[in-house]
Parts: C-alpha cells; structure tokens; sequence
C-alpha cells in the first residue's frame, strides 16, 4: 500500500494539495483501513504528506522549501564526497542514505533539472572531475566539486520554479 500511495504522489496521479482520507484510499487501492493508515503514517514521516488540522494533504513545495531541500543536499553531497576521497571508496552507508530522503522530495517534480538546457554536459564534466579528485585522494576538491555541482542544481531549480511553480 505505501509503495503505491507513494508512487502516486511522486508521479503527481495524485497532485499536490488533495487531501487524503482513509475512506477514500481505502475505497481506491481496494485496501482496508490498518495498511492505509499505516501507508499515511510513513508519508508523512518521508515529509509527502502533511497534516493540515485533522487532514492528510498531498505536500506542495514553496521557494524556501526548495532552498531548504537543497541547501541541506549540497552539505551532504559535499561531505560524502570528501569522505569517498579520503577513503578512496563509495561512502558510507549512512552518509548515502542521508539524501535518499531529501531525494524523494525533488522526485515530485515532474521535471529533473537535466531539462535545462547544458545541463548534462555541465553534469558529466563534474562528475569526471569528482572522478579524479575521488581518485587523487583529494578531499578539498571533491567536496567543492560536489557542493557546486548541487549549487548550482539549487539556481536551476529555482529559475524553473519561478517560470512555472504550478508544474514544479
């Protein structure tokens, strides 16, 4: 039932706003009411789904949402590429696990910041060169690397936002 329910919100079948009731979910999923509520329970613990008074509703992100989301992305990247440098490794599992959170956020958007135009040619020159700071052990610049490459991720975001924040 979560994995549904969850897939529904982040592919907006079920939009921003709508207000989600047991009764109703039930009636949809053809579920009954303990996994509903259970499902409702783990939406809201992602962040998808907040309560507004006593209903369920679908999350809607704001500009300062997006900051928020991204802001926290850009520390974690760049302290999960510093590590994968000093290591020489992928990183933790912890420290990976971190932004899988704040990705299920950005997921909503029906758009990825690839659409930009440039944007993967901008993305696979970062990445080769997180690559060879990864591989010359030099933490300083992976971290930097990471951080801008999120950065500037955040300014795409926005530019997007700004031109369509119904879509976004």
């Amino acid at each position: 039932m979560y994995s549904r329910l969850r897939e529904d919100i982040l592919t907006r079948t079920t939009p921003p706003d709508e207000s989600l009731t047991e009764m109703a979910l039930t009636q949809r999923y053809a579920a009954s009411r303990t996994p509903v509520r259970e499902a409702l329970q783990r939406l809201e613990q992602d962040g998808l789904v907040e309560r507004r008074g006593k209903v369920l509703t679908v999350r809607s992100h704001t500009a300062e949402e997006i900051v928020d989301m991204y802001e926290s992305r850009i520390i974690l990247e760049q302290a999960a590429a510093a590590k994968a440098a000093r290591k020489r490794t992928t990183p933790s599992s912890s420290l990976v696990g971190l932004p899988e959170g704040l990705d299920q956020q950005v997921r909503r958007y029906p758009l990825t910041t690839l659409t930009y135009p440039g944007r993967w040619e901008t993305v696979l020159t970062h990445y080769e060169a997180l690559i060879q700071a990864i591989e010359s052990e030099d933490t300083t610049t992976a971290g930097a690397i990471a951080a801008a490459h999120m950065s500037e991720s955040l300014n795409i975001r926005l530019q997007m936002y700004a031109s369509n924040p119904g879509v976004l």
